[in-house]
């Protein structure tokens, strides 16, 4: 249990999201008190909200190869086998939001179909901007998509093949050569 900074209610910690920084990992206020709380300020503030999401929306058009479509991303997902109404992260049966699986703030993230995933509000929250890996490391989560726990060369191989096989910037030949060292590296 913990007490909120602000509503001064009693709750468990799972109703506080994640901070490293803080010596419990959990922020101060609870989670509707946060919203709540951005909420004013985007209220007060309307310029710099007009701001950010003009920014966002640059860096996403810029991270975008080439358009695409909604039906393009459910072919996508029934491809690679993913549920859309299930969380691709914790397994709920919310897949509510899209995630950017690496974020586009990252040099291998890019706004393609091959790169979102369906997931949950909380999991959408809690990985942010980080990439998978950093997400599961400072979770201890495991995507449940993924089935049984990658360990040591084997993620490392893992995260190697989905950047390049989602790298636009690649041919497929530069991919095939790039995929071959890793395999190399692994053995």
């Amino acid at each position: 249990m913990k007490t909120c900074s602000r509503c001064r209610e009693a709750k468990p910690l799972d109703a506080f999201s994640y901070r490293a920084a803080r010596a419990d990992k959990r922020q101060a206020m609870c989670r509707p008190c946060a919203a709540e709380k951005v909420s004013e300020w985007r209220r007060q503030n309307p310029e710099q909200t007009r701001k950010q999401t003009r920014r966002r929306r640059e860096r996403v058009q810029d991270s975008t190869p080439e358009p695409f479509t909604r039906a393009d991303v459910l072919a996508e997902w029934e491809r690679l086998g993913i549920d859309p109404g299930t969380c691709y992260y914790c397994g709920a049966a919310d897949g509510s939001t899209i995630d950017h699986f690496w974020p586009i703030s990252a040099e291998a993230g890019y706004n393609t179909p091959a790169n979102l995933r369906p997931c949950c509000r909380y999991c959408q929250t809690s990985k942010g901007a980080s990439g998978p890996l950093e997400w599961i490391e400072r979770t201890g989560q495991w995507p449940a998509a993924w089935g049984e726990r990658l360990r040591g060369s084997s993620l490392i191989l893992a995260q190697t093949m989905h950047e390049l096989v989602n790298d636009p910037k690649l041919s497929p030949e530069e991919a095939r050569v790039l995929l071959l060292d890793a395999l190399r590296m692994r053995d």
